[in-house]
């Protein structure tokens, strides 16, 4: 969630602590709701703004039967949180830069399973930096800046010239990274093969789905099977390097 979301539910518990107790802070804060306006600056009236934004009851019904601390804290937090989690999920909901990441599969307060694995590494953290720019669109490719432009720029890979560079072809297909590509990709093979043949076949038999486990195997649409934490653990080691060499590989050709 943003810094914007925990700053609304810090303030909103803080309000519950606040009007709780039929003390002058209650009514100091009836008082403002009925005299002032939202151009004041009225802490008040900013709450009554929160609480309108994450769609809550009317203010004077809170004030009326405000829930105990553990409650009201609970409730907040929820409200809050299902929000954001519908937010973010409507605005990646066609943009194709963001089709290997799924927000309703990521839980509230828990780092995305990119990072959750990296530990304090410096190497491991640059690594995971790459990888998570891949995943989210910021990463630009070639078929980004063709797409961006108004296909005013060529999409084909200005190093190999010969296909569209996306996502698919940065990772599995660009020649240049065939040697370090194969490096990784048997022990990716023999990972999976070992743990589960069939899940072997269904990821080597599909791109797509290589694609989604090498970028975030947390996915919803990877088999569950293989998201133990102790075996995306053992993925994401690999998959870290695979996609950091063509990274590397790709920038040293450009200054070439």
């Amino acid at each position: 969630m943003p810094i914007e979301a925990f700053l609304h539910r810090q303030i909103l518990v803080n309000f519950g602590n606040i009007v709780r107790n039929n003390d002058i802070e209650k009514e100091i804060c009836i008082r403002q709701l009925v005299m002032k306006d939202n151009t004041s600056h009225s802490w008040f009236i900013y709450v009554n703004d929160i609480l309108s934004l994450y769609e809550f009851e009317s203010i004077f019904d809170i004030l009326n039967s405000i829930p105990n601390r553990e409650s009201w804290k609970n409730y907040v937090k929820k409200r809050i949180e299902t929000f954001w989690r519908q937010k973010i999920t409507n605005m990646a909901e066609g943009k194709s830069t963001l089709r290997f990441l799924h927000p309703m599969s990521m839980n509230c307060e828990t780092v995305h399973n990119v990072w959750a694995n990296t530990g304090l590494d410096s190497i491991s953290i640059m690594k995971a930096n790459v990888k998570a720019r891949l995943l989210t669109g910021v990463y630009t490719l070639q078929s980004n800046r063709s797409r961006f432009n108004k296909y005013e720029v060529s999409a084909i890979c200005p190093l190999c010239m010969d296909e569209i560079e996306d996502t698919e072809h940065f990772l599995l297909q660009f020649a240049s990274t065939d040697t370090v590509r194969n490096q990784f990709i048997p022990k990716l093979r023999t990972l999976l093969y070992d743990f589960n043949h069939e899940i072997g076949n269904l990821v080597f038999s599909n791109n797509s789905m290589l694609l989604r486990v090498i970028l975030d195997v947390s996915s919803p649409q990877v088999p569950i099977s293989i998201q133990t934490f102790l075996f995306m653990e053992k993925i994401e080691a690999i998959t870290r390097g695979m996609i950091y060499m063509p990274y590397t590989i790709k920038d040293v050709l450009y200054r070439i």
